[in-house]
């Protein structure tokens, strides 16, 4: 990273430099201890992304790749119990890509990250329907959210034609199996609920 960043600062627009210091920042905040210091990579990055993609207006690369950073960040959020911050940067890297396959929808890169964000959505509803304060109802109406973001989190990938495990950008992303996983795991809850006896 310090290599990168001292090429970046001497040419703030070369796009390979900064496209591999972003990558760096989202790989290395993961496994840094210090939670601080990992939330500064994540914003690094989306500096970098949001400042060339003022410049870059041509294509959508820059965007794309803010979506994906912010899918991150939303699973950063989420392991630390912030769930509204983390359903903050899942929509907005839903809402970033949505657009460029409503008008691209040959693309395949733009569906990593609404997959992945579509997924955290449905993890955070789950995480709210277990809680232990639910009332029946209110854990009904959480599994019932979470069914959805797993299903369009499970429809995302299956429109990519070979999904890997990083994506077309260079990041670390989920899988369709998981998804697939998780929609059962929803269904279950769903049916078991509905199954309870009414006194």
């Amino acid at each position: 990273m310090a290599i990168f960043e001292g090429i970046a600062a001497a040419d703030p627009k070369q796009e390979g430099v900064n496209w591999d210091l972003t990558v760096a920042y989202v790989w290395t905040a993961p496994v840094t201890p210090d939670a601080n210091r990992a939330l500064d990579y994540y914003d690094k990055a989306l500096a970098i992304d949001q400042r060339l993609s003022r410049v870059d207006t041509g294509t959508s690369n820059w965007q794309e790749n803010e979506a994906e950073v912010r899918v991150n960040l939303g699973d950063f959020f989420r392991k630390h119990s912030q769930l509204d911050r983390a359903a903050e940067n899942y929509h907005r890297a839903a809402a970033i890509v949505e657009p460029v396959l409503a008008s691209h929808p040959d693309q395949q890169g733009p569906r990593y990250p609404l997959a992945s964000a579509s997924f955290g959505m449905g993890q955070i509803a789950a995480l709210r329907a277990e809680r232990p304060s639910q009332s029946r109802n209110e854990q009904k109406a959480k599994w019932n959210e979470a069914n959805s973001w797993y299903q369009r989190s499970s429809d995302a990938w299956r429109q990519i034609r070979h999904p890997a495990a990083v994506s077309p950008n260079g990041f670390d992303c989920g899988n369709p199996q998981e998804a697939e996983r998780q929609l059962t795991r929803s269904k279950a809850a769903l049916a078991a609920l509905g199954s309870e006896r009414k006194f």
